[in-house]
């Protein structure tokens, strides 16, 4: 799981472009390629800079320091935070166990110093499309899990390889680092939530913790 330390669009339709008649030529009709289409349908999802979850490994890259040091594997750690490491050459970093699915961020955990889940939750929250509603929320004796659905993320995760047809990311929020690994959740110690690109319609579908 990941924290960090302190850490649209609308779609237009293109016009078929119709040739004009001359005196001396025939009508012509100029139909768009399917290549074309799908290069314009592409341009226009790319245009758009996802700030977190779902974002392209561009965006992603630009907006986050790697982890390259020691045994890091490259593109799985982001943010490194050297005041929370306990010993001497210890990694810690405020984004973990980043994962992929073509060229999108799919999942990933997110660290912070222990805070309340109200402010965790605004932390998730700015990590995710600006119409993200809260679907449901449920807490279980380890961990908070919350459902959360963006039509932005539908829109543009939708098609494969993502196949996030619902815009659903799921969110599990823990107090474990602090407690030594132990699985426990305090809401007013918050230290870990890891988001992915899961729908679960209902609370009684999410997993245990």
């Amino acid at each position: 799981m990941i924290g960090a330390l302190s850490s649209s669009s609308s779609s237009k339709n293109t016009p078929t472009a119709a040739g004009r008649t001359g005196t001396a030529s025939p009508a012509v009709t100029v139909t768009p390629s399917a290549t074309a289409a799908s290069s314009a349908a592409t341009a226009a999802t790319t245009a758009e800079h996802l700030p977190g979850i779902g974002a392209t490994k561009a965006d992603w890259n630009a907006s986050h320091v790697m982890d390259t040091h020691g045994t890091t594997v490259p593109g799985c750690c982001f943010n490194p935070i050297p005041s929370l490491s306990k010993t001497a050459g210890e990694n810690v970093d405020a984004y973990y166990t980043v994962n992929y699915a073509g060229n999108r961020v799919i999942s990933y955990s997110m660290r912070f110093v222990p805070i309340s889940i109200d402010t965790a939750n605004a932390r998730v929250l700015a990590e995710l499309p600006g119409d993200a509603r809260t679907a449901w929320t449920r807490t279980l004796g380890t961990c908070r899990q919350s459902e959360f659905v963006s039509p932005t993320l539908a829109r543009l995760l939708g098609p494969a390889p993502v196949g996030d047809t619902t815009g659903g990311v799921f969110v599990e929020f823990d107090s474990d680092e602090h407690n030594g690994g132990q699985s426990v959740y305090d809401p007013a110690e918050v230290d870990t939530a890891l988001l992915s690109l899961v729908s679960y319609p209902k609370a009684s579908d999410g997993p245990e913790c």
